[in-house]
């Protein structure tokens, strides 16, 4: 069920309808309450992980964002939002937000009517002012509740956190110097931080804020606000500001790229519990710096870019908790040869930002409930903002599924956290997830190659396995599409557009299933999961694929990401996919193992030597257009042939019959850390096959990062 509908053949939309399927929608939850999906909160721990708000007023007040307002009277009004909020969360900011032709500031008022039970109260605004209504309008009601102005310097941007900080613990608002002189005649009293302070740089501010303002901080949460603006815009400030203030945050910004910066940044979270989130964003085009110097700080992520609004609003309602697991991973699944098995998971699950704007609007597209679909939401949304996961937990279809954004508590790099660090974030992780009752997750960690997320360290996303025991880990954004299970649980890479992210088209998700039916043994199936990006075409992109590849004349099924797992589970315990501790060879006639090391038992085996090297005397590597070919003699009567490769590197695995004709086997795009690969070979050979032969070669020849091979077994 939908709570919007758009009637669309490529883009048509019918505006007026949408209000009639919101009423519908909404009544229909509202006549039933007990849903299928909740579950008190007495029957889970109550253990929270954010700091907790009042219970948001009875009567809330909306005021329209309006156009005439400045960053410094959008930050001023949600100064004074925060500050009220933080006694009982009563005050909105309303702003006009359409994806898609989706009017997802309607949509989210509905959801603070109907699932929050709450009467709004839409202000007029104050326009006796030539700019900054929504400043005035909020003042206009509430000023006789503030008692000072802090006053920032815009030349000095982080005098704002400062500002804003002692306002928000002093009963006053954040404000420049002409801001308040607008406000002289209300006598209120003021303080300027940078005079009194001395404030001169940049650091030393930040400095200040850690010798000054954590002991007055809460321990749950840091926020990292640049006040320098969008893209150093001014003109565009952070909207998670009220946030902050309700919640007595430490707010900070430093430079993620500067070492000397980060190594303050790491000084301040030290100081904190490992479980501490940090909320925000550094800048634009920092992301990968930015969550490296957090995660090595052995804290976690929560993106807010620029647009999570009326947070202090959002989290005065009682947490979500789910009462069934989202999903419930069929035992079996019927799988069939020569048939691609196609499942799609939108990304950016756990940005506030997203969850609270484009996946509102995604939902109520068309697509939704017509394909199966996969999406990343973030579990710590049950405190955060309950009242939309109740929302979208109840209008979800068969065709919905829930999964963890990356890559669980937060968004980390978990190969660059303290073992400790990450022992709490596995914790964490379980605890949260086993809230939403989700089961599955999109994990991305650092990959070296071209950002395929995938994560590079196999023992780690193993623990992850072992400590959070997920149904499902789905690695990275724009992975090769491999998979193995680990215990009970799939391991599958997502595959992208081939450029470092997820799929942003139509037609990026048709090459990407090709990608992947191309490495797959012929009449074998083909399991793909889709990372659909979400700052691309969004879902409308999956709609327009599934009906291009069905056209097409091959053999598809769209799947649910369970069913996916479901399906390589099966697959793999039918023995496609082999693992040596798993499955028992009591009719084994022969086995080939040696060292790659360049000695008498290797060379009995090697057919060609084109370019390749060996390091130390113990294993073989070959680099840009380099490889070697191994001649493996057969019996004729092997009965489940594969082999056992240990290697690193970005590889290329391919076999011939005759040693001219090559199938590629396994091919990777980013560089894979060290791992053990099992290959199935029983649909490979022929009955009267004499040798096998075997080559190892550069997957990504121009950039040299090509294969290591450490051991090789072949078992007939």
């Amino acid at each position: 069920m939908k709570i919007f509908k758009n009637k669309k053949s490529k883009i048509l939309f019918i505006i007026m309808g949408i209000v009639v399927v919101v009423g519908y929608s909404l009544v229909v939850y509202a006549n039933t309450k007990e849903s299928r999906n909740i579950e008190s909160q007495e029957s889970v721990s109550l253990e929270r992980w954010l700091p907790e708000l009042h219970q948001a007023a009875e009567v809330i007040d909306v005021v329209p964002k309006s156009g005439t307002d400045t960053a410094v009277g959008d930050l001023a009004a949600r100064s004074l939002q925060g500050l009220i909020n933080k006694t009982q969360p009563r005050i909105y900011i309303a702003e006009d937000w359409y994806r898609e032709t989706i009017d997802v500031e309607q949509l989210r008022q509905k959801i603070l009517e109907v699932y929050g039970e709450r009467k709004l109260n839409q202000l007029e605004l104050d326009k006796n002012n030539e700019t900054n209504q929504t400043f005035w309008t909020l003042y206009k009601k509430y000023g006789n509740e503030v008692k000072m102005l802090y006053i920032y310097d815009k030349t000095l941007p982080d005098s704002i956190n400062v500002a804003v900080m002692l306002a928000g613990r002093n009963k006053g608002i954040a404000v420049d110097s002409e801001l308040a002189g607008q406000l002289a005649d209300y006598g209120l009293a003021s303080e300027d931080v940078v005079k009194k302070y001395g404030f001169t740089d940049h650091i030393q501010v930040n400095q200040w804020i850690k010798d000054n303002m954590i002991t007055k901080s809460n321990n749950k949460t840091v926020f990292v606000l640049n006040p320098r603006g969008r893209d150093e815009h001014s003109d565009f400030l952070p909207q998670a500001y009220d946030l902050a203030i309700a919640t007595d945050s430490l707010i900070i910004h430093l430079n993620p790229y500067l070492k000397s910066e980060v190594a303050l940044q790491t000084e301040i979270l030290d100081r904190y519990p490992s479980d501490t989130l940090v909320i925000g964003w550094a800048g634009a085009d920092v992301e990968g710096d930015f969550v490296k110097s957090i995660s090595s700080a052995g804290k976690s992520v929560v993106c807010t870019d620029w647009g999570y609004a009326n947070g202090s609003l959002w989290g005065g309602f009682q947490k979500f908790v789910s009462s069934e697991k989202q999903p419930a991973v069929p035992e079996e699944y019927q799988v069939s040869d020569n048939t691609t098995y196609v499942a799609f998971c939108v990304s950016d699950g756990d940005a506030w930002h997203y969850s609270a704007r484009d996946l509102l609007s995604f939902w109520n597209q068309e697509v939704r409930g017509s394909v199966p679909i996969g999406w990343t939401i973030p579990a710590l949304f049950s405190e955060a903002s309950p009242l939309m996961l109740r929302y979208l937990y109840n209008t979800k279809s068969d065709a919905d599924e829930f999964i963890q954004g990356p890559s669980g508590y937060g968004y980390v790099y978990a190969g660059k956290m303290p073992e400790e660090a990450y022992d709490s974030y596995l914790k964490n992780s379980k605890l949260i997830m086993t809230v939403m009752g989700l089961n599955m997750v999109n994990y991305w960690d650092l990959s070296t190659g071209n950002n395929s997320m995938i994560g590079d360290n196999i023992d780690i996303i193993k623990k992850y396995a072992t400590e959070v025991s997920p149904a499902a880990i789905f690695r990275g954004h724009d992975g090769d599409g491999s998979y193995y299970m680990d215990g009970e649980t799939a391991i599958i890479q997502e595959v992208g557009n081939r450029n470092g992210a997820g799929t942003k088209s139509a037609q990026d998700i048709i090459d990407a299933v090709k990608r992947v039916e191309e490495k797959t043994i012929e009449g074998e199936p083909a399991f793909v999961m889709v990372n659909v990006e979400a700052w691309g075409d969004g879902v409308s992109s999956v709609q327009a694929a599934v009906a291009e590849l069905n056209e097409s004349g091959g053999n598809y099924v769209f799947v649910k990401p369970s069913e996916l797992v479901a399906a390589v589970k099966t697959y793999s315990k039918e023995g496609a996919t082999l693992k040596a501790s798993e499955i028992a060879l009591p009719d084994q006639v022969q086995t080939v193992s040696f060292l790659p090391d360049g000695s008498k038992d290797e060379k009995k085996y090697m057919l060609i030597d084109k370019s390749t090297g060996l390091i130390n005397d113990e294993f073989r590597f070959a680099d840009n257009n380099g490889y070697w070919v191994y001649a493996i003699p057969l019996s004729g009567e092997e009965k489940y042939p594969r082999l056992e490769v240990k290697l690193q590197g970005q590889y290329q695995i391919s076999t011939s019959r005759d040693g001219e004709l090559w199938t590629v086997l396994r091919e990777t795009s980013g560089i894979e850390a060290e791992a053990t690969v099992y290959i199935d070979l029983r649909k490979v050979l022929e009955k009267d096959q004499k040798i096998l032969y075997i080559k190892f070669s550069d997957a990504v020849p121009e950039n040299g990062f090509g294969p290591s091979l450490k051991n090789f077994r072949f078992v007939g």
